[in-house]
């Protein structure tokens, strides 16, 4: 993406790609516990990674969306949403007789709004096993986990999340433990954590109902993937919730079109000099002979070619209206409402408009990085149409 749609913010997960190792972790041990559906409720931070390389989504899919197309068939009375709030709901199987069924929640923009919505969704979706004794053996969390993923300002200064930790362990609301994983990059937007929270930890919120916190060094992801098997044992054995704090950075800004030396320009000189988690664990491999020096590179130019004739294949892409299936397969969308009413804007006005939003007095001298990347862009734009 950063290749061929540079403009667009993707908030990546580069500095903390250990949560990729984390959730597969998590996956392979729902899979081979019995579990056969995990719910899963994450903010934009990392969605796009997830997605492609854990939940099957299919590139060409992603590519055809930034290309400006619709996710929805053009026939469908629907309207579509930004890429950082797409979904996906795929069967994984990890050597197991039973797939693992994982349903990624669409989010709202407002961070941490979807956590009620997957304890929620876990708790129906368990009784519904119970009122139709598909699985008369089954106790509350045997066949199904609930999966949150956090950003570490967010947890700690959204109220939703101490609302939703202090109905998790009440009989009528239980889910049977959700496992928590902090994506903590130590800062929040623009604001450090030293002037976000009082808290030493980010996760010192979960101190409310005494769930236990396992902190690791997501430099190291063989660590990583320990840390998730102790909180998924503690999680089974108790059902209770369990947070992982995996301690990261983040590569870029907000999103990768801001520049985020302006306000941290310390942190952003040690961060520009640090090795990617990949590359560091790269290094590991091929100094314990587990891979030879040109096998990762092999690996990712074929992982680029596929990307490519992905990228060729979404030029002919057509989306499929896949939200009325299975126990949804009875409903049909309403008729269209007809509607005359004209709402557009003269095309000169709106011109204006856009000029006038990247004008600068003559005297104030712009930063060479915001002239590049937003003012002659957006001017680019309004004369192009």
């Amino acid at each position: 993406m950063q290749k061929k749609f540079g403009q667009v913010k993707r908030y990546g997960l580069e500095g903390a790609e250990s949560a990729i190792v984390a959730l597969d972790e998590l996956f392979s041990l729902c899979n081979h516990s019995g579990i056969t559906d995990a719910i899963l409720g994450m903010p934009h931070r990392g969605r796009l990674n997830i997605l492609v390389d854990l939940l099957k989504y299919p590139p060409r899919a992603l590519f055809h969306k930034l290309q400006g197309n619709a996710e929805f068939p053009e026939d469908l009375p629907a309207s579509g949403d930004v890429i950082s709030h797409i979904a996906s709901s795929p069967k994984l199987n990890y050597g197991c007789k039973q797939d693992l069924n994982v349903t990624m929640l669409h989010n709202p923009s407002h961070l941490e709004a979807v956590n009620p919505v997957v304890a929620g969704y876990g708790r129906a979706k368990q009784m519904y096993l119970y009122d139709n004794n598909t699985d008369p053996g089954c106790a509350l969390g045997d066949r199904l986990i609930g999966i949150q993923i956090h950003g570490d300002a967010a947890f700690t200064g959204q109220g939703v999340i101490m609302e939703t930790l202090g109905l998790s362990n009440l009989p009528h609301f239980s889910s049977g433990g959700t496992v928590h994983i902090i994506i903590n990059n130590q800062i929040g937007y623009t604001t450090p954590a030293t002037n976000a929270r009082s808290t030493l930890y980010t996760s010192d919120i979960a101190k409310l109902v005494n769930a236990p916190v396992v902190h690791v060094n997501g430099d190291y992801p063989e660590e990583v993937a320990r840390a998730v098997s102790i909180a998924f044992e503690y999680r089974k054995k108790f059902r209770k919730d369990v947070i992982i704090d995996l301690i990261t950075f983040r590569r870029w800004g907000h999103n990768e079109l801001d520049e985020p030396s302006f306000t941290q320009p310390q942190m952003y000189n040690i961060i520009r000099s640090r090795e990617s988690i990949p590359k560091l664990y790269e290094r590991k491999m091929e100094e314990e002979n587990v891979v030879s020096k040109g096998d990762a590179q092999k690996t990712r130019a074929n992982f680029g070619k596929y990307l490519e004739d992905e990228l060729v294949a979404s030029k002919d892409y057509q989306p499929e209206a896949d939200h009325l299936k299975g126990k949804w397969s009875g409903l049909v969308m309403p008729t269209k409402a007809v509607t005359t009413i004209d709402t557009g804007v003269d095309l000169d006005i709106l011109r204006r408009i856009g000029e006038k939003s990247v004008a600068v007095d003559g005297n104030i001298k712009v930063h060479p990085r915001l002239l590049k990347h937003h003012i002659q862009p957006r001017l680019k734009k309004l004369a192009d149409g």
